[in-house]
């Protein structure tokens, strides 16, 4: 026997599974549908040269499923899209994820980026390893300085 929803796309995740999440989404604008569609299509781009100042990790909705999306503003102040993933289980799991993805593009810092890691600890303690100090920013807007040293305390 078939339920109500057989006929329902196993692909949408409602986020009644994901309250916690629900203060960092954007939602799919046009621009973000462009670039979503050319990463997910494209060759990966190489991130060695990447100078930038700041890092987020968000959830785009709007579709027939939500991205998880990485982004960075570079020193010029342009939004440079890094990355995106279909959140098909776990927003945390999307974002190490996309984190690992980054990370093996070349991602790295010269200097203090100010990061925003979804909320999610797990995604914070890998940052501050991998990119050594950071500045972490919240969705209220607080601020907080942490370093690998920090990490394991």
């Amino acid at each position: 026997m078939r339920g109500a929803d057989a006929g329902a796309d196993p692909r949408v995740v409602s986020f009644a599974k994901f309250p916690s999440v629900l203060g960092r989404m954007i939602g799919m604008s046009p621009r973000l549908d462009i670039a979503a569609r050319a990463i997910l299509r494209g060759q990966p781009r190489d991130l060695r040269e990447l100078r930038f100042t700041a890092l987020a990790f968000k959830v785009a909705i709007g579709g027939p499923c939500p991205f998880a999306v990485a982004y960075a503003v570079d020193e010029d102040g342009v939004e440079q899209w890094l990355g995106v993933r279909r959140v098909t289980c776990s927003v945390e799991l999307a974002y190490q994820e996309l984190l690992s993805d980054l990370l093996l593009r070349g991602l790295h810092s010269r200097r203090s980026p100010l990061v925003d890691s979804g909320g999610f600890p797990g995604v914070a303690r890998r940052l501050e390893r991998a990119l050594g100090s950071v500045v972490h920013t919240d969705a209220a807007g607080g601020q907080r300085r942490a370093g690998a040293q920090s990490a394991s305390t």
